[in-house]
């Protein structure tokens, strides 16, 4: 294996002379005893153990990758787009395939041809099998054929449930649980406010970070968590200290707007309701609306726009009847080789049909093509900063392309490959 992994003579010689030449001794009431050789090369625990295992598993990998590419091998559906068949940690081993026979049968006799080569064994006593959606008749034939265990869905896999579908409250308890019995150990009573809230924060972005790097946690277990540790570490009361506060003679005039901002909110938002609109709940737009109710509008002095002073600046005009726009849009028709037959509206990739790839890409580059003509728009009105349509283009092109390289999976056509191929120059 390290010979067709093209690694150095010398440096197999070394791995091979500790694997055969290690020897133990026993350490007891802190005298040592003995020493004697190993009958099964490296023991468990040893530091160049994951090395060598990792090793060996690339051959399982390798042996995956052909069989499942050249035989009548069926991936499991949400696998299937990465061709992904094994996933490995440590020493153990997940097999994904589609339920059917033929399908385990050709994963057994994989892992059969890897067990005669290395020597490393399937402990079927200890071995699961997990279905999702498999009729009862071709579980049973599964498990014959395979001696495993039948497991239940979820199960746990470096501490976080595995299932199928998303996660459900019920799933996500562990995670509560473990959160809250930090924040129980931690003692946060004896801390101020504001140690309390960093203690919880740490707590809580290391517990919880792990999980949402692998799964999109409900929002709801998030809010449980929130509501439960502020209950246990006593924040439960810095609401109705907030309400009562008053900001001190010295305090920043910063502080003071906000807080007589507070003052004049309180009517609006009370006991953690939204007072105005009873069963509706709280966004910063309505309170926002609410604050300015009585205010005036003020108008702005020059109306028109900023980039042509033309014509009065609206979002119709700017975005589908400006000069730059038109200008933008050609570049963007030589460019992608698409002809508009109507510039002057918003549905102007509808005129033509498009397959889903093209409707796809045709559709990021409008909405960058706004975005930065709202920038230049921005930069004029504010900064008097004027950015060419060609330099607008090449960000656009830049954006674009780079959306391309990141999200661009999987097979396609001949006519979108070669339409790609156009973009992408």
């Amino acid at each position: 294996m390290l010979q067709e992994l093209n690694i150095p003579t010398g440096f197999i010689a070394l791995i091979k002379e500790c694997v055969t030449t290690a020897t133990y001794t026993l350490n007891l009431n802190e005298d040592s005893f003995g020493w004697f050789k190993g009958q099964r090369g490296l023991r468990k625990g040893d530091p160049l153990s994951p090395l060598l295992f990792t090793i060996c598993m690339e051959y399982l990998t390798i042996l995956l990758a052909y069989t499942t590419s050249t035989m009548k091998f069926r991936f499991y559906p949400l696998c299937k787009s990465m061709k992904l068949s094994s996933l490995m940690f440590a020493d153990d081993l997940l097999l994904f395939s589609k339920g059917d026979v033929d399908s385990i049968m050709i994963l057994l006799r994989t892992f059969s041809t890897f067990s005669q080569a290395l020597g490393l064994q399937m402990s079927r006593g200890k071995s699961n099998v997990y279905f999702n959606g498999v009729y009862s008749e071709v579980r049973r034939e599964i498990v014959q054929v395979s001696g495993c265990i039948e497991g239940k869905l979820p199960f746990k896999y470096l501490g976080v449930p595995i299932k199928p579908s998303k996660l459900s409250i019920k799933d996500c308890q562990p995670l509560i649980d473990k959160v809250l019995d930090r924040i129980r150990q931690l003692g946060t009573k004896k801390l101020s406010y504001a140690g309390r809230l960093v203690l919880i924060k740490a707590v809580y972005r290391t517990l919880h970070s792990y999980w949402a790097s692998i799964f999109i946690i409900p929002k709801a277990v998030l809010l449980k968590i929130e509501a439960s540790a502020a209950e246990l570490s006593g924040m439960e009361g810095l609401r109705t200290e907030w309400e009562n506060y008053n900001p001190p003679q010295d305090a920043s005039w910063t502080w003071k707007k906000v807080c007589k901002l507070k003052k004049e909110f309180q009517p609006a938002y009370h006991q953690n309701k939204w007072a105005m609109v009873p069963g509706k709940e709280y966004t910063i737009k309505k309170g926002y609306r609410w604050l300015r109710q009585n205010s005036q509008d003020v108008s702005c002095l020059d109306s028109s726009c900023c980039i042509c002073a033309q014509e009065e600046e609206s979002p119709r005009h700017l975005f589908f009847q400006s000069a730059i726009w038109q200008r933008v849009l050609q570049r963007i028709q030589e460019w992608t080789g698409v002809t508009m037959s109507d510039a002057n509206t918003q549905n102007w990739w509808q005129h033509k049909r498009f397959t889903r790839l093209e409707n796809g890409i045709l559709n990021s580059i409008l909405n960058a093509a706004m975005y930065y003509i709202w920038k230049q728009r921005n930069a004029s009105r504010h900064e008097g900063v004027i950015i060419s349509p060609g330099r607008c283009v090449v960000m656009i092109q830049g954006d674009i392309r780079n959306r391309i390289r990141q999200q661009l999976q999987g097979t396609m056509s001949r006519k979108d490959k070669h339409w790609i191929e156009k973009i992408m120059q």
